[in-house]
């Protein structure tokens, strides 16, 4: 791996910073394969050798102006993008050959343009960011010298049904108004457009994106025990393939979201408690001509509680859980009207004691789970489908070497019993490391 990378940095004024900065990387790898009978006794040899060259080059500028005056400050920042990725195997028999012989080369090039402005005052802050990238993805097989011809145009002509081209354009806004000391209201809004296309005449993956986020929340400080909050979100992401080969993809997806939930904090004592209705609404623009696609509706309800109790200086206890009831079924959104097909049941619960012990802490506990799903009728009675239950003892260890390292332990046993009658038993263990540089 070989890496050289150049900054330069100039400021303008005291207010302003304008930075340059270029690198190059190179990184090779090297894959050991067991090769076939005949590679092995033509060329003498035992392992095949597969390497992967990656070569990345890059140019970016930064630069950046705040007036304290006018509370106002702009950024903007582009570059561009190269990277190259070439595949090659060492020993290749030319007598026993096919289109999967033959190597590939990706060249890759990229450009990202932004700019924004933001805003910082006493009761109002926010910022608008505009975002332009654009992508040109190339493959290529590579000639091997005495091998077939027409293997090499059929490889060719694979690699080149991966070529691409995107363009992608976004808006991302958010405002934050302060009402009084108590009350705050945020605004955020996504907006963004996606432009996919591909050179060859044997891919119809062509297509244009488009999707607009909105969300809307509401906090208030009622005491320095109560926080209470209100989120609502909608989003709308339409999919459009161009070629008729996939257009019976073409897909509107709608989205709302309903939350309100408060946290409590007293001395010993926290609690965290969520509610939240959201909606999923996926209509297909030719489903009256593909009968595989059908529009459909997703209505869900979700209940989030965790608990925190301090019971001495070393041990806590926790309980962390919820409650998800959704609702699937057939939807027609001319006359909004939906016929439901399935109704799920989820049940969650963790009770868990910690203790903690220098720079590690202890926990055991249970964990529960409960899924059960129903289907209706036809007269749109409840029927129950299927099902199952778990629960089990489960253990946590948390090492913490230092402000930057961490591993987390976390092993349970299962009991499940299903609806069938049938019952099993499953160890689950998990290892995790964060590493924060």
């Amino acid at each position: 791996t070989r890496m050289l990378t150049a900054k330069l940095e100039s400021r303008l004024n005291s207010y302003s910073i304008n930075t340059l900065t270029g690198g190059y990387s190179r990184k090779r790898k090297d894959f050991y394969l067991i090769t076939d009978s005949l590679t092995r006794q033509y060329f003498g040899i035992t392992h095949n050798i597969q390497t992967r060259n990656e070569s990345k080059y890059f140019l970016t500028e930064k630069f950046s102006y705040t007036d304290p005056t006018t509370k106002l400050g702009f950024n903007f920042n582009g570059g561009i993008f190269l990277r190259d990725i070439d595949r090659s195997t060492r020993y290749i028999m030319t007598e026993n050959i096919s289109s999967s012989s033959f190597d590939s080369d990706i060249k890759e090039l990229k450009l990202n343009f932004a700019g924004s402005i933001r805003y910082s005052g006493k009761s109002l802050d926010g910022f608008i960011r505009i975002n332009y990238a654009e992508r040109d993805e190339t493959h290529r097989a590579k000639p091997i010298e005495g091998a077939n011809q027409i293997f090499f145009d059929e490889r060719e002509e694979l690699e080149k049904q991966k070529n691409n081209k995107s363009q992608r354009v976004s808006l991302f806004g958010s405002l934050n108004f302060r009402l009084s000391r108590k009350d705050k209201i945020a605004l955020t809004l996504l907006h963004r457009k996606l432009r996919y296309d591909t050179p060859s005449e044997e891919n119809y993956d062509d297509r244009d994106e488009l999707l607009s986020i909105l969300r809307f929340r509401y906090s208030r400080i009622f005491s320095n025990y109560f926080l209470y909050f209100l989120e609502l979100e909608g989003s709308i992401n339409h999919v459009v393939y161009i070629f008729s080969e996939r257009s019976s993809n073409n897909n509107i997806q709608r989205f709302i979201r309903l939350a309100s939930g408060g946290e409590f904090s007293a001395a010993g004592f926290s609690n965290k408690t969520s509610a939240e209705v959201s909606s999923n609404y996926t209509t297909y623009d030719f489903e009256d001509i593909n009968p595989n696609f059908k529009s459909f509706a997703f209505r869900q309800y979700v209940v989030k509680d965790s608990l925190t109790i301090k019971l001495s200086h070393f041990t806590l206890f926790n309980l962390n859980g919820y409650v998800k009831l959704s609702e699937q079924g057939d939807f027609r959104w001319e006359n909004f009207t939906s016929r439901p097909s399935r109704y799920v049941q989820e049940l969650y619960a963790v009770p868990l004691f910690r203790y903690s012990l220098g720079s590690a802490s202890f926990g055991v506990g249970l964990r529960y789970f409960s899924l059960t799903t129903f289907h209706f009728d036809k007269s749109f009675a409840l029927k129950r489908f299927k099902g199952y239950k778990s629960i089990g003892p489960l253990s946590q260890i948390i090492v913490r070497l230092n402000d930057k390292l961490d591993f987390l332990f976390h092993g349970w046993y299962e009991f499940i019993s299903y609806e069938n009658g049938t019952k099993r038993e499953l160890v689950n263990l998990k290892i995790e490391m964060n590493w924060n540089f």
